[in-house]
C-alpha cells in the first residue's frame, strides 16, 4: 500500500488489505485519495477515490463462498437491468468480477450515496425499507439462482444446525422450541422465489426518497414470506421489542409493488419468529449475546402476537 492512500483518520487494519492491487486489477488506475473502512461481521470495505474522479467501494470477504458471489454477481445483473437501486459490482478488463490472490477475496463497486438509517426507524423510513425489498422481489420474480445457497439462513438444515451448536441447554430447548412451532411449510398460496436472505439496517442506504439494498451474498430460494419476516425483525424489532405499528407500517410499504397473499398474511408473525429465533442462534454462535437475547425477545413477542 502506497503513501499517497494513507487516510487522515487512524486505520490500523489498511496495511493488511492490497488496495491498490485491487484497483490495478479492476484496471482503475490508481487511488488518489479518500481510504476509509467499514468493518462488518462477514467483510471489510474500504472507500476510496480512484484517479478518474470515481469513488468506490472495494469489499474484502472474511468468508469465501464461490457460488454465492457468483449468485451475487447474476442478481446485480438483473437488478441493473430493472433499474432498482443497487451496489453493482464491477468487472475487471478480462471480464472477472472477484480479486483473487494470495487467499484474499475482494469485489468492488461504485459507491451509491446515502445513509445507513439509525436505529430505531422512523415510520416513514419503515416503509421505505418494506416498499424497497417488493421491489426487488418482484424484479427477480420468474428468475432461479444459478447456484444453490446450500449455507443459507433459510435452509432449514443450516438453521438446525446452528441451534444444536448453542451450547447452553435451556437456551438451546426454547430455541427448538420457537423454531418446531414456527416452521412454514411451502403451500401454492405462499408465494416463492429469491431471496435477499439477510435484509437488514446495515444492509440498505436511504438517500431522501430512494433506498439501495446491499450485500446480496446470502440470496436463497425460498418463501417470499420469510424474507420479510427477518427484515421486520430487524428494521421493526429495535430497540424495545417487536413494534406493531411499524410491522404494519413495513407491510403497506412492501404492498406498494406485491400484495400478500391471505394466507402470507396469517403467517407473518410466525415468520417473524422463526426467522427471528434463527437469527438469535446465529448470533450466539457468535458469541454476541446482546443481539441474541434481542432476536429471542422479538421471536417471543411475535408468537404472543400470532393471535
Amino acid at each position: 500500500m502506497t503513501a499517497s492512500v494513507a487516510s487522515k483518520q487512524k486505520d490500523t487494519t489498511k496495511e493488511h488489505f492490497p488496495i491498490d492491487d485491487v484497483i490495478h486489477f479492476f484496471g482503475l488506475g490508481s487511488v488518489s485519495h479518500g481510504v476509509r473502512s467499514k468493518i462488518g461481521r462477514t467483510n471489510v470495505t474500504y472507500f476510496v477515490v480512484c484517479s478518474d474522479g470515481q469513488e468506490y467501494a472495494i469489499r474484502f470477504m472474511k468468508y469465501h463462498n464461490h457460488d454465492a458471489l457468483r449468485n451475487e454477481f447474476f442478481l446485480h445483473t438483473i437488478l441493473r437491468e430493472q433499474g432498482v437501486k443497487a451496489a453493482y459490482m464491477l468487472c475487471s478488463p478480462d471480464g472477472n468480477f472477484l480479486y483473487k490472490k494470495d487467499g484474499v477475496w475482494a469485489t468492488i463497486s461504485r459507491k451509491i450515496y446515502g445513509a445507513h438509517p439509525r436505529s430505531p426507524l422512523s415510520e416513514s423510513e419503515v416503509f421505505k425499507v418494506g416498499q424497497a425489498l417488493s421491489g426487488l422481489h418482484c424484479a427477480l420474480q420468474g428468475y432461479s439462482l444459478p447456484h444453490k445457497n446450500k449455507r443459507s439462513s433459510v435452509n432449514y438444515n443450516v438453521v438446525q444446525e446452528r441451534v444444536d451448536g448453542v451450547k447452553d441447554k435451556d437456551l438451546r430447548a426454547k430455541i427448538n422450541e420457537i423454531i418446531r412451532h414456527t416452521t412454514i411449510l411451502p403451500s401454492e398460496n405462499l408465494p416463492s422465489g429469491i431471496l435477499h436472505g439477510d435484509l437488514h439496517v446495515s444492509n440498505v442506504l436511504i438517500n431522501n426518497d430512494e433506498v439501495a439494498i446491499l450485500d446480496l451474498e446470502n440470496a436463497a430460494e425460498g418463501l417470499l414470506i420469510t424474507d420479510i419476516g427477518r427484515s421486520i425483525a430487524d428494521i421493526c424489532g429495535y430497540p424495545n421489542g417487536l413494534n406493531p405499528i411499524k410491522v404494519k407500517k413495513y407491510i403497506e410499504g412492501y404492498e406498494i409493488n406485491r400484495i400478500l397473499t391471505e394466507e402470507e398474511k396469517e403467517c407473518l408473525y410466525i415468520a417473524i419468529a422463526y426467522r427471528s429465533a434463527a437469527t438469535s442462534a446465529w448470533f450466539i454462535n457468535h458469541s454476541d449475546f446482546l443481539n441474541a437475547q434481542r432476536f429471542l425477545s422479538i421471536a417471543t413477542k411475535a408468537i404472543e402476537l400470532m393471535s
